[in-house]
């Protein structure tokens, strides 16, 4: 066992400069083999807390193969169960032997800690000092669970259990005392687990005083570099040996050379470090030694580097993907172009990793390989795999080479198999050959997915190839190809028309002609942009088609036969016709709108996920830190003589965490940017952009209504955007925007949330009412009072009474109800409101109400969940659970049914309803069985006109990656039962249903065969291993027995009386049936189940519609409470 040094004092004929600088070094290495040995090294000695008889729970020697160093080690624990003798919470202390730091010293110790100390936190491992032996006041100086500590001690980043550290901590703060060391284990609570302490050393240093750079490397050589490259060299560190705050002032670099490192960037504590790569390119002028020279504040680091250039062969191209992709004259077909340091050369490698739509391929530009020489092509490349098993990708990388103009393709290199994430420089022999029409390319093998397996593919990056004489080279350039806009686009928007092309091969520059003129000049003609290959027309005319072309150029001269493009600017988009309104459900942008951005992600969008109004609203998040895009109305012509007031809805949030106010009223308060993200709105006249209002409050929750007063602007031309700011990407919320509505100022000032309501289709003598909120809102000054609310026909009404006040700056919601009667048409009206005040306002409403012969079903007025939706009876064959679909939480998840009524809300907005919000849904079976559903329709009486009519489709769409197998569908039709499949004879046939492309399929289904007879009408569902299909609206048209309010159940007359009533209504024609009351306005009163009377003496005097539903079917009828 090391023992610790003796003091001067007991070495007087010794020197003073010879004695050691060592005063205490101990490993605890013995003979005693002692798994847990109390004898502690002699001088050490420890302060117990715990009396028990078991050693492990005191510092003792520890014998084991698992030692920090050699076989010893000093270590402690506690009980890891809290149910022995060793529970906390304690503390024991290991002690060195008293050490008399007449100098400048340093402790260092390895120690390790179990992981549960970590993960549940309930120890420590602690150093302490302690003076005059009075540990109860030791001064504690380390601990792990201290990060400033634990990093001056050098341990930089999170710890991990079972890991050995080396840790040193500067002791000369106590130079000229004599003290003990303490190692001290403590456990905060019942628990605790084991640590470890060994080698532990006193030895005399000098302190730092400053930062100290230090670097990992002296040297750096990056051997041959072919001209034109840019390499990188491995990771080199910069580190701080010293005091805190180690920064960079200044690096100086030789030509040539380059490092990622940024000094701005570096202030590095002790013992932090930095890593960074240098880089060398090429060039005539880059030198090919030098040093580079970090110049700190803890002095001058040096780092040597040196290159050899290497020429290419004579009229070989090199090509390192470095400026643009895909490179001059090069074909890519699925292949990309990835930043970053570190790649296989330079800053760009060209990669592919696989495509559905077939090889990938990226193709050279033409060789000329005349003459009958020996030809080679040499590359760079990486196929990158991560094998979990240690098989290979399915997938393979080849070079394939034609001399015949691409007609033929060769195999002349096939990617080794199964030798991945290595750095290789190959080069190909392609034989003698004597054609100028030769072409080589990288083919990625086409991927092929199935039903039952995902393939595995490997990334495959290709960089710094040398390739043989390019054909035409010394000539003149090559043509460029468009890229934007698209040769012969139209609806190009009017300002800032962007044109680009690619770069053309051994092009120096480019001249630009564009025109309305079939020269394509009058408006640009011949304008000499240099190496660009962008370049912005600030304004076109409305309604115009633009010729334009590029005409490469060199010293050699001009590309021939260069081709001419042309686009269409959209026709004159100025709103002047009010009102105006847009709720961006008919494409996004809207024509004549524009969406701008900084070039980053962020960028407005639609979103067609909880819209305000209809289905579509614009949405915006934020993308990266600091970015903006913009959202811009066309030019806006306000009328000079109208005052005119602009509204919107917006929040700040994505729609889907949004909510309606139902009064319509909640206001935005916002002031000014909260420094997250925010919304402006702007408006530009003559040319410069002012606020107008902000949205920038995380708080509020609500879509919120903005009213802005325009009069200021009247007869003006002007033009609007909501200017989207985000500048922290973790916390931002994003911004949404719907119903914009540009209108005349009403006298009273008021106006109404909504520009229109659209009732839908509504049965013969039914009624539906409206569950967006609507409201009257006053933008005035002062107080307005509704002195009439009036439609002109009799199937519209509205909860607006005549004398309400809506105060300055306030709103009423009110409810509309759409009754069909006995109308069966559409029917258009308005709900116009006048004001006492003086003036009126207006809002277009429509219904389409049915014939009496017809019955519609949309299943909106179903609880979502439902698997008997009203007026049907479902018959689940294969009786087995549904699919659990993974990330989706909706009622009857998993449960048994054939079909079952779902919310568009609760599915993610998958749906795409025909109408509405809900639709039926059939699920596969959860162990991916043939599904068996049926939903039959309750007996009506057939004419030789009936019809059925429905819309389905399938979950998955053309665009789907691995569609499951396409659903199917079946009408039949029985004449007897509406439960027994038996008796059911099939009218349409097994349908497979065509993926989702964007609209629903409609079926029709004849049944003029059936006239005269009463019949059940059923929609079978099936598929095999599939997932989900969707129904909607359906249609029975044409049928015998709708032609009474009051219609019949299994064929006996079902009526109400006595009608008009006062207390109690009875049923006739049935002995129980559950009853829904709903008033005109068509809100439900009242629900009884299983009941013959009903006590209605609770119900205001009125109108009311009495559904009643029995195992036989439904009806509804009118009853009247006196």
């Amino acid at each position: 066992m090391k023992k610790f040094y003796l003091t001067l004092a007991l070495l007087g004929c010794v020197p003073f400069a010879a004695v050691s600088q060592t005063i205490l070094n101990e490993d605890f290495e013995s003979t005693s083999v002692i798994t847990y040995d109390p004898n502690l090294p002699t001088g050490w000695s420890s302060v117990d807390t715990y009396d028990g008889n078991n050693d492990e729970y005191r510092w003792t020697v520890n014998y084991t193969s698992n030692s920090l160093a050699d076989s010893h080690q000093a270590t402690v624990t506690g009980s890891m169960f809290g149910d022995d003798d060793g529970v906390g919470p304690r503390e024991e202390m290991l002690l060195t032997p008293e050490l008399n730091l007449d100098n400048t010293y340093q402790l260092s110790f390895l120690w390790k800690v179990a992981q549960s100390i970590l993960s549940d936190k309930d120890c420590d491992l602690q150093v302490r000092v302690v003076e005059n032996n009075d540990t109860d006041n030791a001064e504690t100086i380390w601990s792990i669970w201290d990060q400033e500590a634990l990093e001056n001690s050098g341990i930089i980043g999170s710890i991990s259990g079972w890991v050995t550290y080396s840790s040193y901590i500067d002791l000369s703060e106590y130079q000229g005392k004599k003290v003990k060391l303490a190692f001290v284990f403590v456990m905060f609570g019942e628990t605790g687990n084991s640590v470890y302490v060994d080698n532990v050393k006193v030895e005399q240093f000098t302190p730092a005083t400053a930062p100290i750079a230090k670097l990992s490397k002296r040297s750096y050589n990056f051997g041959d570099i072919y001209m034109g490259a840019k390499m990188y060299s491995e990771t080199i560190t910069l580190s701080n040996d010293g005091k805190n705050g180690l920064k960079i002032e200044d690096i100086e670099l030789p030509a040539g050379f380059s490092t990622t490192l940024d000094p701005a960037t570096v202030d590095l504590r002790k013992n932090e470090s930095v890593s960074f790569n240098v880089a060398y390119h090429a060039t005539q002028e880059s030198v090919t030694s030098g040093a580079i020279v970090f110049k700190t504040n803890g002095g001058e680091v040096v780092l040597n580097v040196k290159a050899a250039k290497q020429m290419l062969p004579a009229d070989a191209t090199f090509e390192g993907f470095e400026n643009g992709f895909p490179p001059a004259g090069w074909t890519s077909q699925d292949w990309g172009v990835m930043y970053g340091a570190n790649t296989l050369e330079g800053d760009h490698v060209a990669y592919a990793a696989g495509s559905m739509s077939g090889p990938c391929y990226l193709t050279t530009p033409r060789l000329d390989l005349s003459g009958g020489k020996e030809q080679s092509v040499t590359f760079t490349y990486m196929d990158s795999y991560l094998s979990e098993f240690g098989e290979g990708s399915d997938n393979n990388v080849t070079l394939e080479f034609s001399t015949d103009g691409g007609n033929s393709w060769n195999t002349v290199w096939t990617a080794p198999y199964n030798e991945y994430d290595v750095v290789t420089t190959e080069t190909v022999s392609l034989g003698t050959v004597d054609s100028d029409n030769c072409y080589l390319r990288w083919a990625y093998s086409e991927v092929v997915f199935d039903t039952e397996t995902t393939p595995r593919l490997s990334t495959f990056y290709l960089g710094c190839a040398i390739l043989p004489k390019y054909y035409g080279m010394g000539g003149a350039p090559e043509v460029a190809s468009v890229v934007a806009p698209e040769d012969k686009a139209t609806d190009i928007y009017n300002k800032d028309v962007e044109l680009e092309w690619t770069k053309a091969l051994f092009a120096t520059g480019y001249k630009l002609y564009v025109g309305s003129d079939a020269a394509a000049s009058n408006l640009i003609n011949g304008e000499d942009l240099g190496d660009a290959t962008t370049y912005t027309i600030p304004s076109c005319e409305y309604g115009t088609t633009y010729n334009w072309k590029v005409v490469p150029y060199n010293d050699k001269g001009e590309a021939a036969n260069v081709p001419v493009w042309s686009f269409t600017i959209i026709a004159d988009q100025t709103i002047d016709t009010f009102p105006y309104s847009e709720g961006f459900e008919n494409g996004f942008p809207p024509l004549g709108w524009r969406v701008t951005n900084d070039g980053s992600w962020t960028e407005w969008d639609y979103s067609t996920s909880y819209a305000f109004e209809g289905t579509t609203s614009a949405v915006v998040g934020c993308y990266a830190e600091e970015s903006t895009s913009s959202l811009e109305t066309p030019e806006v012509e306000l009328p000079a003589g109208t005052p005119m007031t602009m509204s919107f809805y917006w929040g700040n949030d994505y729609p889907v965490g949004l909510e309606k106010d139902e009064s319509g009223l909640v206001k935005n308060t916002s002031t000014a940017d909260d420094g997250i993200d925010a919304c402006f709105f702007e408006i530009n006249d003559g040319g410069d952009w002012k606020q107008l209002a902000i949205f920038s409050d995380k708080n509020n929750k609500y879509w919120c209504r903005e009213s802005v007063d325009l009069s200021a602007y009247a007869g003006k031309t002007v033009s609007f955007r909501w200017r989207y700011v985000g500048h922290n990407y973790d916390k931002s919320e994003g911004a949404a925007l719907d119903v914009v509505r540009i209108a005349p100022t009403s006298e009273a000032g008021a106006a109404f949330n909504m520009t229109e309501w659209n009732a839908g289709t509504v049965n013969y003598q039914e009624s539906v009412s409206t569950t967006t909120p609507f409201s009257v809102v006053n933008d005035g000054a002062s107080a307005v009072t509704i002195k009439s609310a009036e439609f002109s026909t009799e199937n519209f009404t509205s909860t607006l009474a005549a004398g309400t006040k809506i105060e300055a700056g306030s709103g009423i919601p009110f409810t509309m109800t759409f009754n069909a009667l006995d109308t069966s048409s559409e029917v258009t009206d308005n709900l116009v409101v006048t004001f006492e005040e003086g003036g009126s306002i207006s809002l277009a409403v429509t219904g389409l109400a049915l014939a009496s012969d017809t019955r519609y079903y949309n299943f909106e007025n179903e609880t979502a969940g439902t698997t008997t939706p009203k007026g049907f009876t479902t018959i689940d064959v294969d009786k087995k659970g549904t699919l659990q679909l993974t990330g989706m939480d909706y009622p009857m998840y998993g449960v048994p049914f054939a079909f079952c009524v779902q919310d568009d809300n609760t599915w993610n907005n998958v749906f795409k309803p025909v109408s509405g919000t809900k639709v039926l849904v059939a699920l596969v079976p959860d162990d991916y069985s043939t599904a068996d559903d049926w939903i039959v329709s309750k007996g009506m009486t057939a004419t030789a006109e009936s019809q059925f009519r429905f819309y389905a489709r399938n979950w998955e769409s053309t665009n789907s990656i691995l569609p499951g197998t396409p659903h199917s569908v079946q009408v039949l039709v029985s004449t007897t039962s509406a439960t027994d499949t038996d008796t059911f004879e099939e009218v349409m046939p097994l349908t497979e249903m065509p993926y989702y492309d964007g609209e629903w399929e409609e079926f029709i289904v004849p049944l003029g065969k059936y006239a005269g007879q009463k019949i059940y009408i059923a929609v079978r569902h099936t598929v095999t291993d599939g997932l989900a299909a969707f129904f909607d609206d359906f249609y029975f048209e044409h049928f015998a027995e709708f032609n009474s309010v009051s219609s019949s159940i299994a064929d006996v007359e079902v009526s109400v009386y006595p009608n008009p009533a006062t207390s109690t209504v009875y049923l006739k024609g049935v002995e129980e049936a559950d009853v829904t009351i709903c008033n005109i306005a068509g809100a439900v009163v009242k629900v009884e189940k299983g009941v013959n009377e009903i006590n209605v003496s609770d119900l205001a005097a009125g109108v009311y519609l009495m559904t009643i539903e029995s195992e036989q079917g439904a009806t509804t009828t009118r009853f009247v409470k006196k």
